[in-house]
C-alpha cells in the first residue's frame, strides 16, 4: 500500500472513531458540520475530562494526500482532537478537503492556531469552499496563522475570505499569507476590511503552555500582525483601487507591523499611493515592495514620505531599477531618519561609485549588492526626463508634490478633528 494511501486510510479510521465517540456523548445526531458541534459542545476540556487525543502537532506537508485524504482529516478534527498546528500543504487538496478542514478548524476553534494550506492549487472554488465552512463558526476561534500561498485564488475567493474572516470569531488571526495568488486589484481591495481597527478586547486569547504562535508586541492594536500578497498582480494594467483601498485601511490602522507588496507590478503612482498611506500609518514596521517598476520617482515618493516616519525598520526596494539619480533621495533618507534600519537595494542600477560611497556612510544600513547594469539612454527615452526633472534641484515638481501632500494630510486631521 502506498503511503498516500495508508495516510488516507489511518484518517478515515480516526474519523469513524470520533464521530462514534460523538454520537455517544451529544444530545444529537452528528452530521459532520460545524454547527451541530458547537451547538453541542462548548469547549474540549469544559467536562473536565481528558480529550481523547493527545496530538498537538501534525505536519503532513507534501504527502500526496490529495482531496480525498484531506477531506477525511477534516472530519476527524474536533473538540476530542485538541490540535494547535495543522500542516497539509503541497497535497492538491480540493474543494472538498478544503471545506471538511474549514468545519474542522470551526470544530477546534479553541485550540487550533496554525492552519498551512499553501501550494494546494485549490483555486477560488477551494477558497470560497473554506470560507464557506469558517463562517459557521458560532463562537471565537483561536486561529492566529493562515497560510494559503501558490492556490491560484483569484478576486471572488479574496472576495470570500475577507467576508468570512471579519465576520467577528476571527478576529485573532495575525498572520494571513496569500503569497503568490491572482487576487488582481479587486480581490487586493476585497482584504481592505482585514485592516479596519478592532477593539483589542475582542481579540484577547487564554495563554497557552506551549510556545506562543504569536510574534507580535503588546503595545500594538489587535488585528492583522503581518499580511503577504507577494505576486498578485494588484497593480496590473496601472490599476490603482486596490492599492488605494489597501493603503486607505492602513492609514488608520495600529496593528500590521509587516506588508509584502513584492512583485506586484506597481509603478510611480503606486508608490505615490503607499507614500500617502506612510504619510499617516506609524506603527508599520518592515514595507517591502520590491520587484516592481517604481523607478526613480518612486523612490523619491517613499523617501519623502518617510523623512519624518517615526516607526519603519526596513525598506525592500530591490529590482525597481532604481539608478544614482534614485539613489539619492535613498541617502537623503538615511541621513534625516535614524530609525530606518536597513534599506534593501540589491539588482537595481547603481554605479559602483555609489554602492562604494552607501557602504562609507552607511554600512550595514544599505545592501546594494548585485546591482545590475544600467539600460541604454534610449530604451528610458519616456521616463528619463520625468525621472530627471523630479530628482533634479529646483526642478519644482518636488516642491509641489510636497505641497500638495501637505495639503491633503491638513484636511484629513482637519476632518478628523485633530
Amino acid at each position: 500500500m502506498s503511503l498516500a494511501g495508508a495516510i488516507r486510510r489511518a484518517a478515515e479510521a480516526v474519523a469513524a472513531k470520533e464521530k462514534e465517540l460523538l454520537r455517544k456523548e451529544w444530545s444529537g445526531h452528528y452530521a459532520g458540520t460545524a454547527g451541530d458541534a458547537a451547538d453541542t459542545y462548548e469547549s474540549p476540556y469544559g467536562d473536565g475530562r481528558d480529550p481523547v487525543c493527545e496530538l498537538r502537532w501534525l505536519d503532513l506537508g507534501s504527502n500526496h494526500i490529495n482531496d480525498p485524504g484531506a477531506a477525511a482529516l477534516g472530519d476527524a478534527l474536533g473538540p476530542k482532537v485538541p490540535i494547535t498546528r495543522l500542516n497539509l500543504r503541497d497535497n492538491q487538496v480540493g474543494v472538498l478537503g478544503c471545506r471538511s478542514i474549514g468545519y474542522g478548524v470551526v470544530r477546534c476553534g479553541a485550540t487550533l492556531r496554525r492552519l498551512d494550506l499553501a501550494h494546494s492549487g485549490f483555486g477560488c472554488q477551494g477558497a470560497i469552499a473554506l470560507a464557506g465552512a469558517l463562517a459557521t463558526a458560532h463562537s471565537p476561534c483561536a486561529l492566529k496563522v493562515l497560510q494559503l500561498g501558490f492556490n491560484s485564488i483569484g478576486a471572488d475567493g479574496a472576495k470570500a475570505l475577507a467576508a468570512a474572516l471579519t465576520s467577528g470569531n476571527f478576529r485573532r488571526l495575525e498572520h494571513l499569507d496569500l503569497a503568490c495568488n491572482v487576487l488582481g486589484p479587486d480581490g487586493v481591495a476585497a482584504l481592505a476590511p482585514l485592516l479596519e481597527p478592532i477593539e483589542s478586547g475582542d481579540a484577547t486569547c487564554s495563554a497557552d503552555d506551549e510556545v506562543s504562535d504569536t510574534l507580535s508586541d503588546g503595545k500594538r492594536g489587535a488585528g492583522l500582525y503581518s499580511l503577504d500578497l507577494a505576486v498578485n498582480n494588484a497593480g496590473g494594467d496601472g490599476e490603482r483601487g486596490g492599492i488605494r483601498a489597501l493603503m486607505k485601511a492602513l492609514e488608520s490602522n495600529t496593528s500590521l507591523r509587516m506588508l509584502n507588496l513584492r512583485g506586484n507590478d506597481l509603478t510611480p503612482e503606486h508608490a505615490g499611493d503607499v507614500a500617502e498611506m506612510l504619510c499617516e500609518n506609524v506603527t508599520l514596521t518592515q514595507l517591502n515592495v520590491g520587484y516592481n517598476k517604481i523607478y526613480n520617482e518612486g523612490a523619491w515618493e517613499l523617501a519623502e514620505a518617510l523623512s519624518e516616519n517615526p516607526s519603519l525598520l526596513g525598506l525592500d526596494i530591490q529590482r525597481n531599477e532604481i539608478s544614482d539619480d534614485g539613489a539619492e533621495w535613498i541617502r537623503g533618507l538615511l541621513a534625516s531618519n535614524c530609525t530606518i534600519e536597513e534599506v534593501d537595494m540589491r539588482s537595481n542600477q547603481l554605479s559602483p561609485e555609489v554602492v562604494e560611497s552607501f557602504g562609507k556612510s552607511f554600512g550595514e544600513r544599505v545592501n546594494a549588492r548585485w546591482q545590475q547594469e544600467p539600460p541604454k539612454v534610449e530604451k528610458n527615452d519616456e521616463n528619463a526626463a520625468a525621472q530627471r526633472t523630479m530628482v533634479g534641484e529646483g526642478g519644482g515638481r518636488v516642491a509641489a508634490k510636497k505641497a500638495e501632500r501637505a495639503a491633503r494630510k491638513a484636511a484629513r486631521q482637519a476632518a478628523r478633528g485633530r
